[in-house]
């Protein structure tokens, strides 16, 4: 299989990406990872963290767009595009394809996971028919959840637990298990550290349905707030 060069890849503009650029006078890493925090913030009904981010962009003008609406209409073509994958029978990390392209240009963003190709055939040759159906799969170095996409065809009802050091690639890993419904604990942190790490997990009977994903604190969901924040000292 054939991977777009750099030149052709900038050609190929995801439209999220598209949308993100239409928002003016913030570079695309912050636009990027803004929208992740949005993201995670609104399908966790976290309005405090919500409006923490959504303030940087100044109040509503009449009569123009709000950077609030192409957040939003980002939103929007993800999903659209997950549901065109999920026609077509393929998979796509499409926020780590959305990293990888547009990286090029921002030096936090200059990395690149394994290709979706090799992740299918590593998930092939780790997971066969003895194992459980309810598994611990870990990935200690999961980036944007690339591998954990796909392992869930192969075992669904199986715990990924991810870690990673870039709380961007924590983040957008989060945001692939919590579209995909995953029972997944991810955390930002060293894997080889047990301390300063901060978890973005989930509780997988939390609200009523597996896979619930939260960024930090109590989920509002949770009675009781069942999951909370951890940050512990590295020294």
């Amino acid at each position: 299989m054939l991977y777009p060069s750099p030149s052709l890849a900038a050609r190929m503009t995801h439209p999220v990406a598209r949308e993100l650029r239409k928002i003016a006078g913030v570079r695309f890493f912050q636009r990027f990872y803004d929208w992740l925090e949005l993201s995670l913030a609104a399908f966790c009904r976290d309005e405090e963290r919500y409006m923490e981010t959504m303030r940087r962009y100044g109040p509503l003008v009449p009569g123009k767009n709000h950077p609030a609406d192409h957040f939003a209409a980002a939103l929007g073509a993800v999903h659209l595009a997950m549901a065109k994958d999920n026609e077509a029978g393929v998979i796509h990390d499409h926020l780590g394809e959305i990293y990888e392209t547009e990286g090029a240009s921002e030096k936090e963003m200059a990395q690149f996971f394994t290709p979706m190709p090799l992740c299918q055939l590593m998930a092939r040759m780790t997971i066969d028919e003895t194992t459980p159906e309810d598994a611990v799969i870990s990935d200690p170095a999961c980036g944007s959840g690339r591998f954990f996409l796909a392992a869930i065809p192969l075992r669904p009802n199986a715990h990924f637990i991810g870690v990673d050091v870039d709380r961007t690639c924590a983040k957008m890993a989060v945001l692939n298990m919590l579209w995909r419904n995953a029972n997944a604990t991810i955390i930002w942190g060293q894997h080889l550290a047990a301390d300063g790490q901060r978890r973005l997990g989930n509780e997988p009977h939390c609200s009523g349905r597996r896979g619930h994903q939260f960024w930090g604190g109590a989920c509002p969901s949770c009675a009781g707030g069942a999951i909370q924040e951890e940050r512990r000292p590295t020294g």
